[in-house]
């Protein structure tokens, strides 16, 4: 007749049982046959195993996640051991393993031109990856690991690449760096310009009570007159010293909003630089 003790089968040598579940000799476990279980903890799903006391874990399996890396199984979600094919069972009940992942960044996605200065280029570029990352960025060199921004995960950001010359051709590149791996992007995203001389001077274009009405790629306010509206020399006056051409690129478009010292609106004035 079957004995049990618990929730412990244990082996009934008059009879024979053919499924087993553990066996002991006193207090001691000689047979244990349990079921392994995978956490993949956010992976792709695997098959559980049958496992037993003292013999090898075996094969077992990998499992799949996107802007990760398989890195093992361990029997603690952080901590705990490593499991191999080769590591021994020393466990008689069910147990479960952990999946580990490291992260392995995708490369920068959507890099666009924005704008430049004399001695700057702007850049709009997105993190893809569900992690923060550093965004290495550099110019003329294709593995670039010095300058970086940390952008946060599914983040489109601007960054501003300087201390550039006026004039010169140039080959942007960027990439992501994740600081849990140690691992940077497969590839790397390059963007080709020409450095602007910079422009020499603003010229109007328009002017209107609507802010809208007219694009620009920069929106700036000039401090309020005393009793009238200011004309566009005036505006152009202050907008070149306060805002030197010089550092902007040729088409650079910029919005003046002007008003009096009363709160009254004098509008919107649009200059482009030349």
């Amino acid at each position: 007749m079957g004995n049990y003790q618990g929730t412990t089968k244990l082996y009934d040598f008059r009879r024979g049982t053919a499924l087993v579940d553990k066996v002991f000799k006193g207090s001691d476990p000689v047979y244990a046959r349990m079921s392994l279980n995978f956490d993949e903890q956010g992976g792709s799903s695997v098959t559980n195993k049958i496992v037993y006391y003292q013999d090898s874990y075996g094969t077992l399996p990998s499992s799949t996640r996107t802007y990760y890396d398989f890195d093992g199984w361990y029997t603690a979600i952080t901590g705990g051991s490593n499991i191999t094919s080769t590591s021994i069972v020393n466990e008689i009940d069910n147990h479960t393993l952990y999946a580990r992942w490291l992260e392995s960044p995708s490369s920068p996605t959507g890099l666009t031109y924005v704008d430049n200065t004399q001695t700057s280029l702007i850049y709009e570029v997105s993190n893809p990856n569900p992690y923060s990352v550093r965004m290495y960025f550099e110019v003329n060199d294709s593995t670039p690991d010095a300058n970086y921004e940390v952008v946060p995960a599914n983040t489109t950001t601007e960054i501003e690449i300087t201390g550039l010359s006026a004039g010169t051709f140039y080959t942007s590149y960027f990439r992501c760096y994740s600081t849990q791996s140690g691992q940077y992007s497969s590839s790397v995203s390059s963007y080709n310009t020409t450095q602007s001389a910079g422009a020499t001077n603003w010229v109007f274009q328009n002017n209107s009570l609507n802010g809208s009405a007219y694009s620009y790629n920069t929106s700036v306010s000039k401090p309020p007159e005393n009793f009238f509206c200011p004309t566009s020399g005036s505006v152009d006056t202050w907008l070149t010293s306060a805002y030197p051409p010089g550092n902007y690129s040729v088409g650079h478009v910029i919005r003046v909003y002007t008003s009096l010292k009363s709160g009254s609106s004098c509008g919107y004035w649009w200059f482009i630089a030349q």
